[in-house]
């Protein structure tokens, strides 16, 4: 990385919102660009796609801003209502999105596969349990992604190298 997360300017915030939006087709929110709110919320993804890429931090952006959601605005974006955690559009996740979110948690996973979708397992449950929608669609597209990980671990290629 070439500067410290906290230096960007305004505009090369109103950038970066518009980058991400481009690459993962909804703006940020404050766990995306915030790694301790992510982890709080155990949305470990979500602190993988920031590492993934050269973001301000959510502090960055209050200080630009005050708000992400005016800043998302002046990006030329719809700002996510108060608690929207995942685009509402379709619900569709593209498939390239979760062979990125499988590469990087394949990158950051320190157990074995079996463990890692078991544990994925384990928070469908519990998003389950709490009715939470979002949690739910968050914690499928883990599971989907955790899957994927075992599946090239166990592909003939791969085992032949």
């Amino acid at each position: 990385m070439s500067r410290p997360r906290g230096r960007f300017t305004a505009s090369e915030i109103i950038d970066a919102i518009q980058r991400w939006h481009a690459r993962y087709g909804e703006p940020p929110s404050m766990a995306d660009w915030d790694p301790y709110r992510a982890r709080q919320i155990g949305q470990e993804w979500r602190i993988a796609r920031y590492r993934d890429g050269d973001w301000p931090s959510a502090k960055s952006v209050r200080n630009h801003f005050g708000r992400l959601s005016d800043a998302v605005a002046q990006a030329g974006l719809v700002p996510r209502r108060q608690g929207q955690r995942r685009a509402q559009a379709g619900h569709a996740l593209d498939e390239g999105v979760l062979l990125h979110l499988a590469h990087l948690r394949a990158q950051q996973e320190a157990r074995p596969a079996p463990e890692s979708l078991a544990l994925a397992v384990r928070k469908v449950a519990a998003a389950r349990a709490s009715r939470e929608g979002d949690d739910l669609r968050a914690s499928l597209v883990d599971l989907a992604a955790a899957a994927l990980v075992w599946a090239k671990a166990t592909s003939p290629a791969d085992r032949a190298g």
